[in-house]
């Protein structure tokens, strides 16, 4: 469901389609709330984000209030990798969609067989 992170900014990374999200003050970052994740789509997620991510406990503002959920934020000895552009998933859908979708895929299989 539609969301937004408070504090944090989305960015580019040099090199990539996809986005980093890092802490800044009076920042607004607009998302998705995905509910109900079980332990093995967590697992999954959490080898696809990488070293250069850490999940971490946040606040994301919904239309019915606030409640706590998690976000994969880039850790601050990453954030050389910036660029200082905001992401846009309209950009990312033209370039780099089919590339991200191919690699969702390649990573659910490899997760299956072990």
């Amino acid at each position: 469901e539609p969301a937004v992170l408070e504090d944090f900014e989305r960015l580019c990374v040099a090199g990539e389609g996809f986005p980093a999200i890092r802490p800044k003050s009076g920042a607004r970052t607009s998302g998705r709330l995905y509910r109900a994740l079980d332990a093995e789509s967590w697992k999954l997620l959490d080898a696809f984000e990488g070293d250069d991510y850490e999940r971490r406990h946040v606040r994301v503002r919904l239309p019915t209030g606030t409640e706590e959920a998690q976000a994969y934020v880039i850790r601050p000895e990453s954030h050389l990798r910036l660029i200082a552009e905001p992401w846009s998933l309209e950009r990312f859908c033209e370039l780099h969609a089919d590339t991200y979708l191919l690699a969702c895929r390649r990573l659910r299989a490899l997760s299956r067989r072990s």
